[in-house]
């Protein structure tokens, strides 16, 4: 039952279920999934996000898994060769950044070995569930919760990042 309750259907792939499955084991905060981030060239194409933090002060950390059937898979990778696959993801990453965001990459490998994630996540500036800032994240009102935006503006909002002033 207790296993039940932490699904999530937003979860797009083993990996991402599996990382999720540690952040909740190590006891960090669980990130919002799937969440629209802008692209700041061109805002009918927005990105999508695996998984996403707001920090109190405001920092966004971006997670992304990456499996390696979306860069070798024909029907995920348009037909494109790996050197394009790569360069576009490289062209994706760099425009999250211009949104002000952090992109913290996971392997699977990453995924699976606890501690590995969570260096990773202690890198990032991901905090602890039960900390004082994790506790505020979670809670209604935050931003990442898409309540009062961050002092950057950021904030989450019907699954989409949004910036008010």
């Amino acid at each position: 039952l207790s296993i039940a309750q932490c699904a999530d259907p937003l979860s797009e792939s083993g990996g991402e279920s599996i990382a999720r499955a540690a952040i909740i084991r190590y006891g960090y905060v669980l990130p919002r999934l799937q969440v629209w981030i802008p692209n700041p060239l061109d805002q009918k194409h927005p990105f999508r996000a695996d998984a996403i933090w707001i920090l109190l002060g405001g920092t966004i950390i971006i997670c992304e898994v990456d499996g390696i059937e979306k860069r070798i898979n024909p029907e995920m990778t348009g037909g494109l060769d790996l050197a394009r696959v790569f360069a576009k993801e490289r062209q994706r990453e760099a425009l999250l950044t211009a949104v002000g965001a952090k992109v913290m990459r996971v392997s699977f490998d990453d995924a699976w070995d606890g501690q590995k994630l969570c260096h990773l996540l202690d890198a990032y500036g991901v905090p602890k569930a039960n900390s004082p800032e994790g506790l505020a994240m979670r809670r209604e009102g935050s931003a990442m919760m898409g309540g009062v935006p961050a002092p950057n503006g950021a904030v989450i909002r019907n699954g989409r990042l949004k910036f008010e002033r």
